[in-house]
């Protein structure tokens, strides 16, 4: 079974890193990650293929709706999904069509500050 922390190593050759990814400072054992977020990540990418456990962000672009709920539905697992939209009826709708076992929807009007 492969581990979470050689998959974020295979993921700094495949993405852009753009915060995190090291071993936080108080924790010097086990396999702990900061807070990361990869930029520019392939729907084929170890990131986008495997579901890393710990707070791990990858945005992958697309091109539409339709798009967007492929790239979300080719994960092998699928554990869950958000989607957000400052249109509730839009983001509604593509969540409804995302196959993960949680696929909440967020929009602006619920996201207030």
């Amino acid at each position: 079974m492969e581990t979470d922390r050689p998959s974020l190593s295979a993921t700094k050759r495949e993405a852009r890193t753009l915060i995190g990814g090291g071993r936080p400072a108080h924790l010097p054992r086990g396999w702990y990650v900061q807070p990361t977020v990869f930029a520019d990540v392939d729907n084929q990418s170890v990131i986008a293929r495997v579901e890393i456990v710990g707070p791990v962000l990858s945005i992958i672009r697309h091109g539409s709706d339709d798009d967007a709920v492929g790239i979300a539905n080719h994960s092998e697992y699928g554990l869950s999904g958000t989607v957000w939209s400052t249109d509730r009826e839009r983001a509604l709708a593509v969540a409804r069509r995302v196959a993960s076992r949680l696929a909440p929807w967020a929009s602006k009007a619920t996201c207030q500050t």
